[in-house]
């Protein structure tokens, strides 16, 4: 079988530890297949932990078929070092959808929440119960579902992605002695407190999401140890008492996936899944990928690059994207092929900023407002100093002549009459006005006469010529 050809053509995304390239894979016959792929960083290469980390995403990867999850088809190595290969996915991470549907004064409906919700548990279910091919269970557990490593694509799919940091049954995946491997503010207490990790602390994650895009609020939130005592030790904050009109059967299915006892929780993703979705459907909720599929069009419908064709795109000047910047700071530079920025950039708020703008769309509409009056005041404030710096010269030019006696006498009485002009004076003056412009108008007839007589002359003397000519 003949060696596939990678053709790279533009960096995508630079992560924390390695970066994704947009490539094509070329075939006999013409064969060409648009792809992503990912290389550890090179700095990390020499790093035995972090490339057995590598290495063990993309042997676990290549296993998966599943819609939820992000595929990997190829794990190999160059001169520059160990890559895999991925499919292209068109879409945006959770995070990005969010902050968009804000910017655009919008939030994420509650059915497309859920059905997000959904297909990430689905996914989940399938990963936790994933097999090896001797038929050995690998009790793989994710370790870090939080909303920056779910991609909602346009075509309505939600996939999970990155496991980098994943924990295999029976294998030791821990970067060094006391980290603890993902994110802290979707960490599972049993985690935190160095138990080996299993489905249920997927859950919890899973959990925490559903919280913070059902509620609008982040659930944890501070410094690592802020956060930590949060998760081990407060009680949580319930649905229903951040938003109290919540309905008290979605309020359970929250509660549940968060209990700090793992036998607590849901015994599998499935289990959730299938709460979610039975919810739906007594509510009468649509969680159909067409409609969340629409959602996710009309949200980006300003980004044209995520709409092109594969081959439409290639023949434009590309733009390099780093995607692990805050979304509405991706286009800030200018020419980034004619996208538009939303009216209301927001890109200066924290994520727990846009969480609670999102929560209260009357708080979100006075933010707006106060922004706006604030944006008014330095406005005027800037047009005033340009107005001072422009004037500053011509002043300076002016006062020569008010050095000549003359001129100051003159121009203050005229100055007072403009501002304390009475009506009558006001007529008066309206009758100079009509006077000047009679004069003017008369001036204009006088030279128009003047030029009829010209014209005149010179007729008299062409028919002179003629006739001169005709008698010789």
């Amino acid at each position: 079988m003949a060696d596939r050809h990678y053709e790279v053509i533009r960096k995508i995304a630079t992560g924390g530890m390695g970066e994704l390239y947009l490539a094509h894979v070329h075939g006999e016959h013409g064969f060409l297949r648009q792809v992503v792929i990912k290389r550890l960083h090179r700095e990390l290469e020499e790093d035995q932990i972090y490339r057995d980390f590598f290495l063990q995403e993309g042997l676990l990867s290549g296993k998966f078929h599943h819609p939820n999850i992000v595929q990997v088809t190829d794990l190999t190595r160059d001169d520059e070092g160990y890559f895999m290969v991925m499919e292209y996915i068109i879409g945006k991470d959770l995070m990005s959808l969010v902050r968009k549907s804000i910017s655009n004064n919008e939030f994420i409906p509650l059915h497309h929440a859920l059905n997000i919700i959904l297909q990430i548990g689905e996914g989940l279910h399938y990963v936790h119960n994933l097999h090896n091919d001797k038929g050995k269970h690998l009790g793989l557990v994710h370790r870090d579902v939080t909303p920056q490593n779910i991609i909602v694509t346009l075509d309505g799919f939600a996939k999970l992605v990155d496991f980098g940091v994943a924990s295999v049954s029976g294998v030791e995946t821990s970067p060094g002695e006391g980290i603890i491997p993902g994110k802290i503010n979707y960490m599972a207490p049993e985690l935190l407190m160095g138990a080996a990790p299993d489905r249920r602390a997927d859950i919890f994650s899973l959990g925490v999401m559903l919280y913070e895009l059902t509620v609008g609020k982040r659930l944890f939130k501070g410094n690592r140890n802020e956060v930590k005592d949060l998760i081990l030790n407060r009680p949580y904050p319930t649905p229903t008492s951040v938003k109290p009109k919540m309905d008290p059967a979605l309020e359970q299915i929250i509660l549940r996936s968060l209990e700090r006892d793992p036998d607590l929780r849901y015994p599998s993703a499935k289990a959730m899944a299938e709460e979610i979705e039975l919810f739906a459907l007594n509510r009468k909720l649509s969680l159909s990928r067409s409609s969340l599929s629409t959602y996710v069009r009309n949200t980006f419908s300003t980004e044209p690059h995520l709409f092109f064709a594969p081959e439409d795109s290639l023949e434009r000047e590309e733009i390099p994207i780093n995607l692990d910047v805050k979304f509405l700071e991706e286009w800030n530079d200018e020419g980034a092929m004619g996208a538009e920025i939303p009216d209301h950039d927001l890109s200066d708020l924290d994520d727990e900023a846009y969480f609670e703008l999102m929560a209260d769309p009357g708080k979100f509409s006075e933010y707006l407002r106060q922004r706006g009056d604030d944006e008014a005041a330095a406005s005027d404030e800037a047009h005033k100093e340009t107005q001072i710096d422009r004037e500053a010269p011509a002043k300076a030019m002016e006062e020569p002549e008010l050095e000549e006696p003359e001129e100051p006498k003159e121009e203050a009485p005229r100055e007072k009459r403009h501002i304390k002009a009475s009506p009558k004076a006001l007529q008066n003056h309206g009758k100079k006005t009509d006077m000047r412009d009679a004069g003017l108008d008369d001036r204009r007839a006088s030279s128009s006469d003047t030029a009829l007589w010209v014209a005149a002359l010179l007729v008299c003397v062409g028919i002179g010529v003629a006739i001169g000519y005709l008698l010789h």
